[in-house]
Formats: C-alpha cells, structure tokens, sequence
C-alpha cells in the first residue's frame, strides 16, 4: 500500500512575486493597485480605526477573490513571526487602560491589547495588500506606471526621475536578495550542528556566536558580490535610468475598482 504525502507549504513570505493568470486583477492596469493601495493607506493613517481595518479587510477579500489567486500560493506564517506576535500581545496587555473587564475577583484593563490588536491588523492588511499587489503585477509593469503616475511631477520640475528609478532598481533586486539569503541559510543548516548537551553552555554559545558571524559575513560578501555585478550590467547598458513610462489603460475594471475605493476611503474619514 503506497502512502501519499502532501508536498509541505512553503513558510517563507513572498513578496513581489508574479503568479500567472488571468484574472480582473491581473488585467486591471498596476497605475491603478498602486493608486488603490496608497489611498486607502493614507485614509488609515489619518484614522486607524476599526472601521478603516474592517474596510481593507473587504477590500483585500474582494481582491483575492478577483485575482483567483491559488491557494497553494499563499504562504504559512514562519513561526518565528507566530512567536513574536503572541509574546507581544502579552506585553501589551500590561500596558492597561480602558477597557476593563471583570473576571470575578480580577480586574483586566484591556485598553493595550486593543490598541495592540487593531495596529497588528493594520500591519498585517499593508503586508496583505503588497503582496496581492506582487502577485498580479508584473515588476516591469510595476515601474513603468509609477514613471506615468509621476509623469506630472517632472513636467513642473520636481526632479522625480532619480527617485523613481531607485525604487524600480529596489524593487527588482528584492526578490534577488530573498533567495540570496535563502540559499546562505541552507547552506547554514547544512553545516555541522550545534555541539550536543554533554559540553559546557559556554562552549555551545560560543559556537552559536561563531555561526552567526560566518553567515553574516557571507551575506555581506555575497551583497557585495551581486552589488558589483548589476553595476557592470548597469554601466554596459549606459547607467542608471528610470523606466520608461507606460501607457496609462484603464477600463471598466479600473473604474469600478477605483469607484469602490473612494466609498471605502469616504467610510474610513467620515465614519
């Protein structure tokens, strides 16, 4: 009897990485996300409450939903981060203030946690939101209708060329140094292990410090290494220059995407 196994999710974060398809979101123009995006950011800052969190929390299901992105694409948090998270919701929670709740002979005063909770969700949509973003946008595309949106800027003077091409070169060398860093961590479990229980905590210590050392020098060698070469490639292709910008598309997808945005901006402010 042969026993099948389902292949492990990845638990790696991916960002701005393009999952093919064809979907309303993959054909919407990335002028459009970006415009989205920034909107309803700048709306939550100014008022981060819980009606602008149940807002994007909408906003991002409607997004997944029309950007038929496969389950087997979205990634499990790392456990590091599930850790994290939950010991600092218990900080929190000492933080006090309104409000409070009575559990018999104890007072908790959940004003803390809340906030806590409701800054937590707000991170988590952004992080939601660039990675739905990433998943349905090309990178090429991606610069291209930054260097339209900013278009306007440069006809007054304002020197934005130089900022959009950074950004651009930023963002394509992002997913290059994830999986630089990914291959140097392999290659880091792949070592000897830690010296076992029967030697000093001192010695294993000093060990774990000598491990961290060599991997962090072998990410800055390899930064070093990629930084050079992409600035030969750079220079051989007559330096550094900002995308040239696209065509600005927009159709019914746009309009309707663009319309739902500004009511949720408007329930965000004036709710």
């Amino acid at each position: 009897m042969v026993m099948r196994t389902r292949p492990a999710r990845d638990r790696s974060i991916q960002l701005l990485r393009l999952v093919p398809g064809e979907s309303p979101l993959h054909r919407m123009w990335p002028g459009t996300k970006l415009g989205i995006v920034v909107l309803v950011g700048i709306a939550a800052v100014i008022r981060p409450t819980w009606t602008a969190a149940c807002v994007m929390a909408a906003g991002l299901a409607l997004g997944f939903v029309a950007s038929r992105v496969p389950r087997a694409a979205l990634p499990l948090p790392p456990t590091w981060l599930a850790v994290s998270l939950v010991a600092t919701g218990a900080l929190a929670l000492f933080a006090g203030g309104p409000p409070v709740v009575d559990l018999g002979p104890v007072t908790v005063e959940m004003g803390g946690l809340v906030d806590w909770l409701l800054f937590t969700t707000l991170l988590v949509e952004a992080f939601a939101a660039a990675a739905l973003v990433g998943w349905t946008t090309h990178m090429g595309d991606l610069g291209r209708a930054v260097a339209a949106l900013t278009r306007p800027l440069a006809r007054v003077g304002i020197p934005v060329e130089s900022a959009v091409a950074a950004m651009t070169l930023g963002l394509r060398c992002l997913p290059l140094l994830l999986d630089e860093f990914r291959t140097l961590v392999a290659a880091w479990r792949n070592r000897r292990p830690l010296s076992d229980r029967s030697t000093g905590r001192r010695e294993r210590s000093r060990e774990a410090i000598l491990q961290a050392h060599d991997i962090l020098a072998g990410a800055l060698a390899s930064s070093l290494r990629r930084a050079h070469e992409m600035a030969q490639a750079m220079e051989a292709r007559g330096g550094l220059r900002g995308p040239v910008p696209g065509r600005i598309r927009l159709g019914r997808v746009d309009a309707v995407a663009w319309v739902l945005a500004l009511a949720g901006v408007v329930v965000i402010l004036w709710r």
